[in-house]
């Protein structure tokens, strides 16, 4: 007998999922002229929050290892024009995706992380001195970059481990040009899956709540806006761990049906 299963997961959105939950490839994509100008406007926008993000930071403290805390590596030099970048993208993008129906498979879901993330933004612009705490957690918009650029340049769904003729469909230097970008993509995607949302989301929890006692300590009250940050962290947390079990337990299914793995 076929199982049902009542609840989608986040990652089949971006995969071909069956109905035993075995991955069977990346999704292909339907012609949607909406969700690709949507794609592409998060694909350029993405791009300067990602890079004041970076400038924020002192990276050559950060490249001695010698830091006990993040804040210690956050100068802020540009957190305004950062912070107000990131408020635009967050309400033009709300906007947009509650306004225009068929931008994204997940409305509900967008519309509620996003309504989060403009709330949980409004905690640094109180207290200017937590501003390392957004530029933490907005890493993570370095991995939803590489999640819709692979979408976007494979929007055949075709396997980017196969060879360039295969991958792309066509030979020669362009079929292998487009095979790089899949496969450099692809990796992008992994690799900051892994240390942003798997190492550096949890790796957070600690440092917040330490900021959440030593803050509350100093304003005589454990009753503050800054309680907000140690919780929504946590919760993102295991969001997180939630979707990249059900990414990690698809690819093992695929692997090896037999066990039914």
């Amino acid at each position: 007998a076929v199982k049902v299963r009542k609840r989608k997961s986040m990652i089949e959105n971006y995969y071909n999922i069956d109905e035993n939950f075995r991955m069977l490839g990346a999704l292909a994509q339907d012609p949607n002229f909406r969700r690709d100008v949507h794609d592409w406007f998060n694909l350029v926008i993405l791009v300067p929050i990602v890079a004041l993000n970076v400038v924020n930071w002192d990276w050559k403290i950060i490249s001695t290892l010698k830091m006990t805390h993040p804040e210690q590596v956050w100068h802020g030099e540009y957190f305004h024009e950062f912070w107000y970048l990131t408020v635009f993208y967050f309400v033009v993008d709300l906007l947009w995706v509650t306004l225009i129906p068929g931008t994204v498979r997940s409305p509900m879901t967008i519309i509620i992380h996003h309504s989060i993330v403009i709330l949980y933004v409004m905690i640094p612009y109180q207290y200017p001195a937590l501003g390392w705490c957004m530029g933490a957690c907005m890493s993570v918009e370095l991995n939803t970059w590489f999640l819709i650029a692979r979408r976007v340049l494979n929007s055949k769904g075709v396997n980017p481990w196969r060879t360039f003729e295969e991958v792309t469909g066509c030979s020669g230097d362009m079929g292998e040009i487009a095979g790089l970008k899949i496969k450099g993509t692809s990796i992008g995607f992994y690799i900051t899956w892994v240390s942003i949302r798997l190492i550096l989301y949890p790796a957070l929890i600690v440092p917040f709540a330490k900021t959440y006692i030593d803050n509350s300590l100093a304003m005589g009250t454990y009753v503050n806006l800054i309680v907000v940050a140690p919780v929504i962290q946590v919760a993102l947390t295991c969001l997180n761990i939630k979707w990249s079990i059900d990414l990690f337990r698809s690819k093992m299914k695929k692997a090896d049906p037999a066990k039914g793995l």
